[in-house]
C-alpha cells in the first residue's frame, strides 16, 4: 500500500493489535506528510517514516493537534521548514502536561465541592434549618446564591402523604 511520500507497507495478514498499530502509523504519517506541505518542506520518506516511529509513542489525538498548531503556525526566521522531532515531541509533552494539570484541578474541585456539601449536611443538621436557608445565610464569595440539592427520592420517602 502506498502512503504519503512514497512510503510502502505491505497487506501480509497480520493481528488486530498490528492492524492497529498500522493504521496509527499511516495517520501519523498523513500528517507529518501535510505538515511539509503546509511548511512547504521537502521531507524525505525515511525522515517521515522515523518521525512517525518516534511519535506514535504518543497519544494520536494529541500528535494531530500540535502538528496542525505547527502547520497554522507562521515560520520564524532561519526556522528550518520541518520542524524538528524534539519540537514536536515537546509540543506533545506541553499538551499532555496541561491535560494532567486540568484533570488534576477538575479532581480538585470535586473534592472540594463533596467538603463543601458534607459540611451544608452537618450545619443543616446542627441548626435544624432548611439546606436552602442555610445556603442564603452563607456570605462567602463564589458560595453565595446557590440553590439546594433535589433529592426526590428523600421527599417522597420523608413525607408520608405522598405515599398514600
Amino acid at each position: 500500500m502506498a502512503t504519503p511520500q512514497g512510503i510502502e507497507i505491505s497487506n501480509a495478514p497480520m493481528g488486530f493489535v498490528l492492524l492497529q498499530k498500522r493504521q496509527r502509523m499511516l495517520s501519523i504519517l498523513s500528517r507529518l506528510a501535510g505538515l511539509a506541505e503546509a511548511r512547504q518542506a521537502s521531507v524525505s520518506s525515511e525522515t517521515l517514516q522515523l518521525y512517525s516511529d518516534q511519535l506514535s509513542r504518543f497519544a494520536l489525538e494529541d500528535v494531530c493537534t500540535v502538528t496542525r498548531q505547527m502547520a497554522l503556525e507562521p515560520r520564524r526566521e532561519f526556522e528550518t521548514a520541518f520542524p524538528a522531532l524534539g519540537d514536536i515531541a515537546e509540543g506533545i509533552r506541553r499538551l499532555e502536561k496541561r491535560r494532567r494539570q486540568a484533570e488534576q484541578q477538575r479532581k480538585q474541585r470535586e473534592d472540594d465541592w463533596a467538603i463543601f456539601w458534607n459540611w451544608v449536611d452537618e450545619r443543616v443538621a446542627d441548626t435544624g434549618r432548611t439546606e436552602q436557608e442555610f445556603l442564603d445565610s452563607i456570605r462567602v464569595p463564589g458560595y453565595t446564591g446557590l440553590k439546594a440539592r433535589h433529592f426526590p427520592a428523600i421527599e417522597k420517602s420523608s413525607n408520608p402523604e405522598a405515599t398514600s
